[in-house]
C-alpha cells in the first residue's frame, strides 16, 4: 500500500459493497442455522459488485475465494488479498442453503 501511495498518490483497494457484522454462535443457535459463524450482511450498497452478483441483506458470507470467513475482520482480510477487477467466488448461506456467487470486485480509493 505504501508503494502505491508513493507512486500514484492514492491507494486503491478492492470493493465488494456490503456492510456486515459478525454472526455469533449464540445468534446462529437462536435462529437454528446450519452454521455458527460468518459475516452477516446488514446492507448491500445499490450498484455495487455485491448487488450485481445477487447478494442480499441477511445473507451470511462464509468464504471469499479460498479464504474462510468467520467474521467481519476475515472478510476485510480476504479482500486485501485481491485486486480490483478480480473475479472471486463468494460462498454464503441464505435461508439455510449454501450458495456460491461469482463477484467481480470493484475499486475504491483511500
Amino acid at each position: 500500500m505504501a508503494d502505491q501511495l508513493i507512486e500514484e498518490g492514492e491507494v486503491t483497494t478492492p470493493y465488494l459493497g456490503v456492510r456486515t457484522t459478525d454472526l455469533s454462535p449464540e445468534d446462529a443457535g437462536r435462529f437454528d442455522l446450519p452454521i455458527d459463524s460468518g459475516a452477516l450482511v446488514v446492507q448491500v450498497v445499490p450498484g455495487s459488485p455485491a448487488r450485481e452478483a445477487g447478494v442480499r441483506k441477511g445473507d451470511i458470507i462464509t468464504a471469499l475465494g479460498d479464504a474462510r470467513i468467520v467474521g467481519y475482520g476475515d472478510l476485510l482480510g480476504a479482500l486485501r488479498d485481491h485486486e480490483p477487477g478480480d473475479r472471486v467466488i463468494l460462498t454464503l448461506f441464505r435461508n439455510t442453503q449454501e450458495k456460491k456467487l461469482a463477484v467481480t470486485l470493484g475499486e475504491t480509493s483511500q
